[in-house]
This record gives C-alpha cells, structure tokens and sequence, in this order.
C-alpha cells in the first residue's frame, strides 16, 4: 500500500498512484470543488444540476476533510446517508432536506 493511500481504478485493477503531491493531498475537498465551480462546470450545459449537487458536497461535513484522507468508507457512509434519506422522502410522500 502506497505512503498517501490513493489509488486508481484501471480496467478493474487498483494499483497505486505515483508522483502525489503532499500538499494537494492536505487541500480540503472543498476547496477542489470551489476550483471545479469556477473553473470548469460554469461552461457546461448541465450547469444547473451541478450547481445543486456541489453545493451539497461543499456544505457536507467530508467536505472539509484534506483529500488525502477521504478513504472509500467515508464516502460511502454519507451516500448511504443520502440515499436513506431520499427514500424515506419518497416512501412518506413528503419532502425533506437533503
């Protein structure tokens, strides 16, 4: 297992990613996503949804966690969160805040 623990799917083998650099791997994830909002989804035609869906990451607590030390558990625990959510907002026929 590499030092920074990244890794990379290629064709269905995981192996290490080289050459990270520590600093990017201690940047928040919020602030990546800041850069993404400013620097590439304002000229995409799907502008509006991504609008919704980064501003959700950047208010979700993971968001402020260094890159680096978002580990796939971690993600899937705030999915799972979400999606539990979102189906009891469909099963009760009401809305609630995502």
């Amino acid at each position: 297992m590499p030092e920074n623990g990244l890794y990379e799917l290629n064709k269905l083998n995981i192996r290490p990613l080289r050459g990270c650099d520590k600093q990017a791997l201690n940047t928040p994830l919020r602030a990546y996503l800041g850069r993404y909002k400013t620097d590439i989804f304002a000229f995409k035609a799907s502008y509006n949804v991504e609008k919704y869906i980064i501003g959700k990451w950047q208010k979700h607590e993971i968001s402020k966690l260094p890159i680096g030390a978002i580990k796939s558990a971690r993600l899937m625990s705030a999915l799972t969160d979400y999606q539990k959510r979102l189906l009891l907002s469909i099963e009760f026929d009401y809305p609630i805040k995502i």
